[in-house]
């Protein structure tokens, strides 16, 4: 009996197990051929670097940062519930980070519109996780 194979969300591929971990040592055999030491350099370099912006990387890049990394992030987020606590923590401790960068953008950015701004005024350096976690004093 022939079984249809399921497919990764959003990509068309099929992902029997054996054909995914085939694939991907196909991806980190590359990766390291052409001198990044791991997936995670060459994906960190794809979507840091400056290409010349005519290029067919710099489009594609452009395409991916606005459509793609969301999903990637997205993707992450929601599977990062099925990983161990050791393993989770790094991602959780960035994401934090993250969304505490956002929140001091957005605070500086609403202040300089509203016309309340000055040099001195700075957001409450509490770290985020510490917000979240209520270890902090308000």
């Amino acid at each position: 009996m022939a079984t249809t194979p399921t497919q990764w969300p959003g990509s068309g591929l099929p992902n029997p197990q054996e054909k995914v971990e085939e694939q991907f040592e196909d991806v980190l055999t590359c990766a390291r051929r052409v001198g990044f030491d791991s997936f995670d350099t060459m994906a960190l370099h794809y979507y840091t670097r400056n290409f010349h912006p005519a290029s067919a990387v710099a489009q594609e890049q452009r395409l991916s940062r606005n459509r793609r990394l969301p999903e990637l992030l997205a993707g992450l987020r929601k599977q990062s519930s099925t990983w161990s606590n050791w393993q989770r923590r790094g991602y959780q401790d960035e994401m934090l980070k993250a969304a505490g960068e956002v929140y001091r953008m957005e605070y500086t950015e609403f202040h300089k519109a509203d016309g309340n701004s000055s040099e001195n005024d700075s957001v409450n350096e509490v770290p985020l996780e510490d917000m979240v976690s209520g270890n902090y004093n308000s």
